[in-house]
């Protein structure tokens, strides 16, 4: 026995121009309005942050501290594309913990110089408090279950990450204070206490403060990222949609007229 099924040949065309919509709609203009925002975000922030490596070495044996020297030689031509904008200069330290200073809480001061002109005076926090540690490097795990897990689920290292602001700048200030001569602009980091750093892994950061949308784009990336696809998205799709009414609605008046 043979069973056979006849559907209508309207009600196939109609599903096939529903199907290939949101296919476009979907598959290929959201896709499209993603790739557009990221565009537009990459034009309006090209590099928020700039990061130059530090490298600290001891003072010698009359004095106490540690120093890092910086050049600055690639800055001038991202300074100079507009000497308005403002940076926000800071430290970002990876400082190991060890045992002459565990459990300890050390207020370290910082001094930032370019070209020997004193820029920022500075101070941040050292805490080396067992416990601090272990929950700034494990978000999930807590701190009194963390001999109940597998060890390779937890962070045991005694490296604490350091973010410390120094000062706000802007680009104009920067290339006054910095050498006339390209070649040789220098700057001068220094600490007035000796920590073990990991200076792969240590940078002076300039980071850029944004105004008006901009700011708002970094600082809240992904609500932005929501909006400004939508923006792009929604437009598109209901051109896209209009124009498959008027698609559909002429082909198939076409037809009843015939």
């Amino acid at each position: 026995m043979k069973l056979t099924f006849n559907i209508p040949l309207a009600i196939t065309r109609q599903w096939l121009y529903m199907l290939t919509l949101l296919i476009s709609i979907f598959g290929i203009l959201l896709p499209i309005s993603i790739v557009a925002y990221l565009n537009f975000y990459k034009v309006l922030i090209p590099k928020p942050i700039t990061r130059i490596p530090l490298r600290f070495d001891p003072f010698s044996s009359n004095e106490v501290g540690m120093k890092s020297s910086l050049h600055l030689n690639n800055m001038y031509e991202l300074l100079k594309e507009d000497p308005t904008i403002k940076y926000e200069i800071g430290l970002n330290l990876n400082v190991v913990c060890n045992r002459k200073n565990y459990d300890d809480i050390y207020n370290i001061n910082s001094a930032f110089s370019i070209e020997d002109k004193l820029v920022s005076d500075n101070s941040f926090l050292l805490n080396c408090d067992t416990r601090f540690i272990y929950n700034e490097n494990n978000r999930f795990i807590p701190y009194r279950l963390r001999f109940w897990v597998p060890p390779i689920l937890t962070n045991i290292d005694k490296l604490i990450n350091i973010k410390s602001p120094l000062t706000v700048v802007t680009g104009k200030q920067l290339l006054e204070l910095m050498s006339e001569d390209e070649r040789t602009s220098n700057a001068l980091l220094r600490l007035d206490k000796r920590l073990v750093i990991d200076n792969n892994n240590s940078f002076l950061e300039m980071k850029i403060q944004w105004d008006g949308m901009r700011y708002y784009m970094l600082n809240y990336y992904f609500t932005s990222l929501f909006i400004g696809v939508l923006i792009f998205w929604i437009p598109s799709s209901f051109i896209c949609l209009i124009s498959s009414m008027i698609v559909l609605l002429k082909s198939t008046g076409g037809k009843k007229n015939d």
